[in-house]
């Protein structure tokens, strides 16, 4: 993967790109950004294959994934 001058990945920030439109730039309190289809299932990081998630329901799926 690519890495710009200070380390970080040089690929676009998908999550911040999902975000933004929601009113939420910064994120939303009690919720997270969660991959629709996995991201170890289909690489793509991408504004469409995320959705809003309960932080509550985020740990039960983090059981069983």
């Amino acid at each position: 993967m690519k890495r710009d001058s200070k380390g970080h990945s040089a690929r676009p920030n998908a999550k911040a790109e999902f975000m933004k439109p929601f009113g939420y730039p910064h994120g939303r309190r009690g919720y997270g950004v969660d991959h629709i289809v996995p991201r170890k299932r289909d690489l793509a990081d991408s504004p469409s294959d995320m959705q809003w998630q309960a932080k509550v329901t985020a740990k039960a799926k983090a059981k069983i994934e």
